[in-house]
């Protein structure tokens, strides 16, 4: 797991903080799919608008459909987003399968 900026206070970030974050995504993340033999990493970038509505999400790296859906999903269904800088914010993180 990673996101661009995530040690700048400066940067957008996920309510409760990176660890609790990626507690969230541990638990929650599952493929309901034959895909879900599928190991690996997607790579997902977002944009954090100023109110921390989340918005343009882009694909970096795929390893399946399923995939796909399921973490975009675990991105817009988890914690809330605070972005301090008050503007649009492009962040990308990575999610291990």
């Amino acid at each position: 797991f990673f996101s661009e900026a995530a040690d700048s206070a400066e940067s957008a970030h996920p309510i409760g903080g990176w660890e609790e974050f990626q507690k969230y995504l541990d638990k929650n993340k599952k493929i309901a799919s034959a895909d879900s033999a599928i190991k690996g990493l997607e790579i997902i970038s977002f944009v954090v608008g100023k109110n921390g509505k989340l918005s343009s999400f882009l694909l970096m790296k795929s390893l399946s459909a399923a995939h796909d859906a399921a973490a975009i999903r675990l991105i817009k269904q988890g914690p809330s987003w605070i972005n301090p800088k008050g503007k649009k914010m492009r962040m990308t993180i990575s999610i291990s399968f």
